[in-house]
């Protein structure tokens, strides 16, 4: 089992989509690694 549950993982990835911050911020508001949530990202597009 992942660190993070699949609604953590969406409700950062539509903060971030949403336009609201900055990858790095909602990252940081998330405490997610930068780099998971873009990979997040990337697979939710």
């Amino acid at each position: 089992m992942g660190k993070y549950t699949e609604q953590a993982k969406l409700a950062a990835v539509k903060e971030y989509c949403a336009g609201k911050a900055g990858l790095r911020d909602v990252a940081h508001r998330h405490d997610v690694d930068f780099s998971c949530l873009r990979q997040w990202v990337a697979a939710y597009q």
